[in-house]
């Protein structure tokens, strides 16, 4: 009986010091003080092997496949990701994931590094919330006291409204050409790539966003979309 105590006491800790904390198929992509944000990369029939997140996190798929989690208790969860999906994961526990699809997996992990604590709203959106100004473009995925995820779409000839947005991390999934108008008068044209390897002068495909107002006008020939993960 005393061995089946220690060992029930121990076991937890044997699989923590056997789970690793840093992913076999990731590439860091850039890092501040709030966020850790990376590239997962998992090919058909593989493991990530057993490890764990430090952070709770955004996983946004870029490429789809069906993943089954295997935990050190034996239970399984599978989940079929489709590309664009976006969800909010806050276990921090160890967990395996297997690629038992027939396509790579690939998909984007925002890390969410700095405990926010609760804190109360009346509910109340300001008028430049982009759900209040510009509600056909933005659609509100996942919400809670430390971020909000929104899809964001825009056809060619499309105009946003002028709304603000919190500091952000924008995953581009389709990208196109817009023109954002700034609340001095001003404008600026850019152009964004749903690839990896973006061409000169394009931003990445993933990147940091500092809190703005701007409206949008969609001014290429090709849709627009985005997942845009605002921190509070």
């Amino acid at each position: 009986m005393q061995a089946l105590f220690i060992w029930l006491v121990l076991a937890p800790l044997v699989f923590l010091q056997q789970a690793s904390t840093t992913l076999k198929n990731y590439t860091p992509l850039f890092e501040n003080d709030e966020v850790r944000v990376g590239r997962v990369t998992l090919p058909a029939g593989e493991s990530e092997g057993l490890h764990v997140h430090p952070y709770p996190r955004v996983l946004i798929c870029l490429e789809g496949a069906t993943i089954e989690v295997k935990r050190p208790d034996g239970s399984l969860a599978k989940t079929v990701y489709q590309p664009g999906d976006a969800r909010y994961q806050s276990d921090t526990q160890p967990h395996e994931p297997v690629n038992v699809g027939t396509s790579r997996f690939v998909g984007v992990v925002v890390e969410l590094k700095n405990h926010v604590p609760p804190r109360s709203q009346d509910g109340k959106l300001e008028p430049l919330d982009p759900l209040v100004a510009a509600p056909g473009f933005h659609k509100l995925v996942f919400e809670n006291e430390r971020i909000r995820i929104l899809d964001v779409r825009n056809k060619p000839g499309d105009f946003e409204p002028l709304h603000r947005h919190a500091r952000s991390v924008l995953t581009i999934l389709e990208g196109g050409t817009a023109r954002f108008g700034l609340p001095d008068g001003s404008t600026k044209v850019a152009s964004f790539s749903a690839s990896a390897n973006p061409p000169a002068g394009e931003p990445p495909q993933v990147f940091w966003e500092d809190a703005t107002v701007h409206s949008v006008a969609n001014v290429g020939t090709t849709p627009i979309r985005l997942v845009r993960v605002e921190l509070k």
